[in-house]
């Protein structure tokens, strides 16, 4: 009796350690493929990653690029960007004044008549002005022959006193004469200089210029609109003007 109890105790230890062993194995043989399937799985993941393309792409923009503004001629471009810059000037006037021919084989009598001028420029500084101008003389009332004297000049025009509205004004350009009798005409024309003074009096959102000018060519061909011939070779304009205009400033 005492032996078969030992033997019973003996079985049972024996079973319950190696119930334990086989547990344990099993534990120690799942550890490396939960590993494997860990690392496998963190490898998937980063390889997806690293290979899978991104979600957005660079917007496109397939519009034109803007066309380039248009060009302007150069002459207008610079006096646009002048007039923006330093402002605009110019003047209508209407006056008096005593024109003439001076040659071997003209009258030499200077006549008076009404003249017209216009002018137009940019205000580089307030106290000096550059601009074009242009001026008609028209003797045509009475007396059987008509005499015309026109001009054009690019002028510059200073105020040397600070603070006062008192010009001087200079001019190069060409001027003409024509003297018709209705039979025969005559026309010359030349280089010709223009010198001026006068003074603007403000007179509410423009000024009353009141001026007085000297003109002179430098001489030129008489020819005869008949024939074509030279009448003469040195023919010389003498014209003397005094003149009330409405003069504006930008």
């Amino acid at each position: 009796m005492p032996f078969l109890f030992l033997a019973a105790v003996a079985t049972r230890a024996i079973a319950r350690a190696a119930w334990r062993g086989a547990a344990l194995c099993c534990a120690v043989s799942n550890t490396p493929v939960m590993a494997s399937a860990q690392s496998t799985t963190t490898a998937s993941a980063a390889t997806g990653a690293a290979t899978t393309p991104p979600t957005h792409t660079a917007r496109r923009d397939n519009a034109p690029p803007p066309a380039p503004p248009s060009a302007e001629p150069t002459i207008g471009a610079a006096l646009r960007r002048a007039a923006d810059t330093h402002g605009l000037w110019g003047s209508v006037g209407v006056g008096q004044g005593r024109a003439g021919l001076d040659c071997a084989t003209c009258a030499n009598e200077a006549s008076k008549a009404y003249s017209f001028q216009g002018t137009l420029g940019i205000r580089v500084t307030p106290r000096f002005l550059i601009g074009a101008e242009t001026f008609a003389w028209l003797d045509v009332i009475g007396g059987g022959v008509d005499r015309i004297a026109r001009g054009t000049y690019l002028i510059a025009r200073s105020y040397p006193v600070r603070g006062s509205k008192l010009f001087l004004h200079g001019g190069l350009g060409v001027a003409s004469f024509e003297v018709n009798d209705g039979q025969v005409a005559f026309s010359t024309r030349s280089p010709s200089l223009s010198m001026a003074v006068g003074y603007d009096w403000r007179l509410g959102g423009v000024n009353l210029t009141p001026s007085l000018t000297a003109i002179g060519s430098t001489g030129g061909r008489l020819n005869s609109d008949r024939t074509g011939n030279a009448i003469t070779d040195n023919a010389r304009m003498g014209y003397l003007r005094s003149a009330l205009a409405l003069s504006w400033y930008r």
